[in-house]
């Protein structure tokens, strides 16, 4: 079993503004062939973008989306490349 512990700063920008953190992280496991698979993702929030921390979700939301299929698929490190990612 993993425990994780994050955490994310509010910048001197945003306490300003009186804006929320607009990072996002988020951790997901998998069982693949009986071996635990631990996929960390943070992504920042791009400063004060309009839909910058629902962009951060959405981001890792995605990225996890992609990383369990392809380890699903037992394909994970052979075809994520940087075109996939993105």
């Amino acid at each position: 079993m993993w425990k994780v512990i994050s955490g994310s700063a509010i910048g001197t920008s945003h306490l300003s503004l009186s804006q929320p953190c607009q990072d996002a992280c988020q951790v997901a496991q998998w069982v693949v062939d009986g071996e635990a698979i631990l996929a960390i993702v943070c992504c920042d929030g791009v400063g004060s973008a309009k839909y910058a921390e629902q962009g951060a979700h959405c981001a890792c939301n995605a990225f996890l989306k992609v990383a369990k299929t392809k380890i699903a698929d037992k394909s994970a490190f052979d075809l994520v490349d940087r075109a996939t990612v993105l």
